[in-house]
């Protein structure tokens, strides 16, 4: 999943916004994983900076968000220590 903090509507403690989002993301799966007594890892990624966003499709419209942002975060998701 990605998710946007600030969007249209710049905020400027978005990056602690973002790695506040990420870290609850980590507590609740790992929460959830003990409740259920089934092991569950996650993995995110976290960066800062433009992207461009589109909605894409007429009959089943997503909206996306892309660019050089997009990359890194995802580069930095898939390298990062399962927690």
């Amino acid at each position: 999943f990605k998710a946007v903090v600030g969007g249209i509507v710049p905020c400027q403690d978005h990056a602690d916004r973002a790695v506040s989002l990420s870290l609850a993301i980590l507590e609740i799966v790992q929460g959830i994983s003990s409740r259920l007594g089934v092991a569950l890892t996650v993995r995110c990624g976290v960066h800062t900076g433009p992207v461009t966003a589109a909605i894409v499709g007429s009959l089943l419209p997503r909206y996306q968000i892309y660019g050089a942002t997009c990359d890194i975060a995802s580069q930095l998701e898939a390298t990062a220590t399962v927690g």
